[in-house]
């Protein structure tokens, strides 16, 4: 029996190729089995003047290499120039139809084909380069998650402070870095953008204290941004302040009437699994939510909270 042919959203694709894990920060996609990404355009002329970087293109439109394992590759995206929806008689769907005769998991086509994938990333959707050292793949630049909606990105500062050209690729307008109150580290620069539109915010350096007070303050800088449809940053260190920072995407979240269980799935979906907010954090979070007006869980927020906190 075939498997299931679903459309992926450009945003969960650019996550995948982006999520790191471990100590030396090791890209995910390069774990052997978990992420193949096919170019299913008619001509390979396309592929060579420009693909999604690491995708593969086909012999003879499904003909996929031998090394690769499509039945147990766990996330199998296909795309061609601009599919927007599961249909036959697309080039996506040619591909896709045939990986999923030997495939247990889903197929996956690319919504809006690359076309789309470029607009938002073009950085990741204007590779001409074919092949790569496994010494050349693991120094690739990896790039902040999308957190939401293509306009808020979080990131380490680690791992992204290095790339003098992330602020204009990336079209940044704005940067909230997140700094520990006892941090002996030379305070945070970022370059790419003006001063005015970087907001730094100290934040404890344990998790049982509580970050309601700074919550609202977050999210009206990065809203102010955002209704503009303007790309805002969140930058923290290794540690405690990636947890911040993803309770802080969180409030976010809620603040556009995500409720609080959703909110918390989002995030952990987009990024690391094991960044996963604390009891403290979730109390905070139903707190916030109580806070903003009709909000779907104002009077439940606080039992949502609680529920969270068990399966952690």
């Amino acid at each position: 029996m075939a498997s299931e042919i679903r459309l992926m959203e450009p945003r969960l694709l650019y996550n995948l190729m982006n999520r790191v894990q471990g100590a030396e920060r090791r890209p995910v996609y390069m774990q052997h089995n978990f992420l193949v990404i096919l170019d299913a355009r008619d001509s390979s002329a396309k592929y060579e003047k420009h693909h999604i970087r690491g995708a593969i293109k086909p012999k003879n439109g499904i003909e996929v290499p031998q090394t690769i394992n499509v039945a147990s590759i766990r996330y199998c995206v296909v795309y061609d120039s601009e599919s927007t929806t599961i249909l036959p008689n697309t080039d996506a769907y040619a591909l896709a139809e045939e990986l999923a005769k030997v495939r247990g998991d889903p197929v996956y086509i690319l919504k809006g084909g690359i076309a789309r994938f470029s607009r938002e990333y073009l950085y990741l959707g204007s590779e001409s380069r074919v092949l790569y050292t496994p010494r050349e793949l693991e120094g690739l630049q990896m790039w902040p998650l999308d957190m939401y909606d293509y306009l808020l990105f979080a990131g380490l500062y680690d791992d992204q402070w290095s790339n003098a050209g992330l602020a204009s690729d990336m079209s940044l307008r704005a940067v909230l870095l997140l700094e520990e109150e006892d941090s002996k580290a030379t305070a945070m620069e970022f370059t790419g953008a003006s001063k005015e539109n970087v907001l730094k915010v100290k934040i404890p350096s344990n998790e049982t204290t509580s970050l309601l007070g700074k919550m609202q303050s977050v999210v009206e800088f990065i809203d102010s941004y955002v209704k503009q449809n303007l790309r805002v940053l969140l930058l923290a260190r290794r540690g405690v302040g990636m947890i911040d920072m993803a309770v802080f995407v969180m409030a976010f979240l809620i603040s556009k009437d995500y409720r609080l269980k959703d909110a918390h799935e989002h995030v952990v979906s987009s990024c690391d699994p094991v960044l996963r907010p604390g009891r403290q954090a979730l109390e905070d979070l139903a707190a916030f939510a109580r806070q903003v007006p009709n909000h779907p869980e104002r009077d439940t927020a606080a039992e949502s909270g609680a529920e969270l906190v068990l399966p952690l």
